[in-house]
């Protein structure tokens, strides 16, 4: 069953990645992270649920991570910030640090609350789990912080 799924969605995802990521080999690190953290998790899997939908979510966690700890250059930010919006292509260097600075600025305008959050679960890429508990509040209390703070940032974003 596991070999069928990795037959399946192995150059999916792996093609996710790659335009994210433009090293090879780290790509490879991160599909294999995918399908290794499914097979630790196999048991808590659903029948129900979407396969697809969890691996790419899972590869684009990672990719992520990847991105903000390896501090890839030829892609920065821009290609963070379009990895989270869905976008395909990266605007142009003066418009990636007039971003981010916009970013920075709408981030400080933020309740403090969601502000913590935010920067909790991006910058630390805490689960809303750990969050929670940091926080003494509800798991649900720091998903709709982090909702509001994300619908904020896209207002702010966009406005602009």
């Amino acid at each position: 069953m596991f070999t069928l799924c990795y037959d399946r969605y192995h150059r999916g995802i792996y093609l996710f990645v790659l335009k994210y990521v433009r090293c090879e080999a780290l790509v490879e690190d991160i599909v294999q992270e995918v399908f290794f953290r499914l097979w630790c998790n196999r048991r808590g899997l659903r029948e129900e649920g979407n396969l697809a939908a969890l691996l790419y979510a899972m590869a684009k966690n990672l990719t992520v991570n990847a991105i903000r700890k390896h501090k890839i250059v030829e892609t920065g930010n821009v290609r963070y910030y379009d990895l989270h919006e869905g976008r395909q292509e990266p605007a142009g260097e003066s418009d990636s640090d007039e971003t981010m600075r916009r970013l920075r600025l709408a981030v400080g305008e933020l309740p403090a609350r969601q502000r913590t959050i935010f920067n909790l679960k991006i910058y630390e890429s805490r689960s809303n789990q750990e969050i929670a508990d940091m926080l003494n509040v509800s798991v649900n209390t720091v998903k709709v912080h982090y909702a509001r703070t994300m619908k904020h940032l896209c207002q702010r974003l966009k406005k602009n």
